[in-house]
């Protein structure tokens, strides 16, 4: 039986069959209906989807026009963040983080959110992530 050698959402890499990869990628297309309230993919959708994965080459794409938006949630806390905040510890400033998100990730959009989700904090501080979403807009 085939094996399609892919990675989780945590990035562990792991052997799945396509009958597994394809029970996945139902799953998470009715997830993404109920959820989002949007048609699921099409049979063959999922099965461009399936060819893509099953694609041995290390750089696959997909026709123009057929793209998908790529967009990164907690933004440069990825990165700069430790480990038990969902990071890797890399020293860098959240306009770096999010140069390195566009180029490097080539995420599309990326949350801006302030280290402190809550409201009250925000107050003081949404002059300066305005300033910081100003440059950033201008950079990317």
């Amino acid at each position: 039986m085939k094996e399609i050698l892919t990675r989780m959402g945590d990035g562990e890499r792991v052997n799945m069959s396509v009958s597994q990869v394809k029970e996945d990628l139902q799953a998470g297309t009715t997830d993404a209906a109920d959820r989002g309230k949007i048609p699921e993919l099409t049979a063959a959708e999922l099965g461009q989807l399936l060819e893509i994965f099953q694609d041995q080459n290390r750089i696959v794409g997909v026709s123009p026009g057929e793209e998908v938006v790529l967009t990164h949630d907690i933004g440069t806390l990825r990165l700069m963040g430790d480990q038990a905040n969902s990071g890797v510890g890399i020293p860098l400033s959240r306009m770096q983080g999010i140069l390195v998100h566009e180029r490097a990730f080539a995420a599309d959009t990326m949350e801006l959110g302030h280290i402190d989700y809550s409201f009250k904090p925000i107050k003081p501080v949404i002059t300066m992530a305005v300033q910081e979403y100003e440059l950033a807009s201008l950079a990317t």
